[in-house]
């Protein structure tokens, strides 16, 4: 599913809640267990149980990508993914994370991915996000402060991952401007 927020009369989250999917997807693009592209969505308490075969520039275990829609912020929290991602993509390009494939601005909290993530001709990998990118706004002399709303805590990764060609990481391949706690 690709969510959106509507305009012009006020804003609000599209907001997945408890929900459990498993099988097999495969796709192109954008490519996710629940979402394939987000813009202020907050996933909650929710899972995938399953395999993501991805011939796609972002593919991720809940959502190929999530992004922030002014001020609002996407999350995931208090959720789960237990599978393996197979990439089959010739693209330097390509963010590849066993949670999310590619986030700006945001939060990750109490998530875990457990399986394998085959990055082949991948460029960046990781077990939680492939790429992370969060608010310039939030930093002070190069550091995210303690109240910034993009962060990435208590995330938990047991994963192999093979045959990236660029960046890979236990939790995140690319990840800027975000305050990371209780790896």
């Amino acid at each position: 599913a690709t969510t959106s927020t509507p305009s012009g009369r006020g804003t609000f989250p599209t907001r997945l809640i408890n929900i459990q999917a498993s099988g097999d997807v495969e796709g192109y693009a954008y490519v996710g267990g629940l979402v394939v592209q987000g813009i202020y969505t907050q996933i909650e308490d929710s899972s995938f149980i399953g395999n993501l075969t991805t011939y796609s520039i972002r593919a991720g275990g809940l959502a190929g990508s999530l992004a922030n829609s002014g001020v609002f912020r996407s999350s995931v929290r208090n959720s789960m993914v237990s599978g393996n991602i197979i990439s089959n993509v010739l693209s330097t390009s390509s963010l590849i994370g066993g949670v999310v494939g590619n986030m700006t601005y945001g939060e990750i909290e109490n998530v875990t991915f457990t399986g394998a993530i085959d990055a082949t001709n991948m460029s960046s990998v990781g077990g939680i996000v492939g790429s992370y990118v969060g608010d310039n706004t939030f930093v002070e002399n190069n550091q995210p402060i303690p109240s910034s709303p993009d962060r990435l805590n208590n995330l938990t990764v047991n994963a192999d991952i093979s045959n990236p060609i660029q960046t890979v990481g236990g939790i995140g391949g690319t990840i800027n401007r975000a305050l990371i706690t209780n790896v």
